[in-house]
């Protein structure tokens, strides 16, 4: 089965999620092309934000960080924030209600 998910190839095979969750953000910038810096910064672009989703999914299923710790790693973001990145299909609904 073709896994066709918005961060399908995001994050590559070579990111062990067994590892301190520092070292997988490292990781997830390194294999996506992208600094440290982008994912902390306040930029949405369409591209860095699905980079930012993807290595939130990573770090939340280490089930090693809480929503604000991974909010903390990704700069500074509310822990809500992370929730909403996590769960996509709530922001549709919510967005459809208005």
């Amino acid at each position: 089965m073709v896994d066709v998910s918005p961060t399908a190839g995001m994050l590559g095979p070579g990111i062990d999620a067994s590892r301190d969750p520092h070292r997988i953000f490292l990781d997830a910038c390194r294999e996506n092309g992208v600094r440290p810096d982008t994912i902390r910064g306040p930029r949405r672009d369409k591209w860095i934000v699905t980079i930012r989703r993807s290595i939130a999914e990573l770090l939340f299923n280490t089930g090693l960080l809480s929503y604000s710790e991974i909010g903390r790693m990704l700069g500074g973001r509310h822990h809500t924030t992370i929730m909403s990145l996590l769960n996509p299909e709530m922001n549709a609904r919510r967005k459809a209600r208005k």
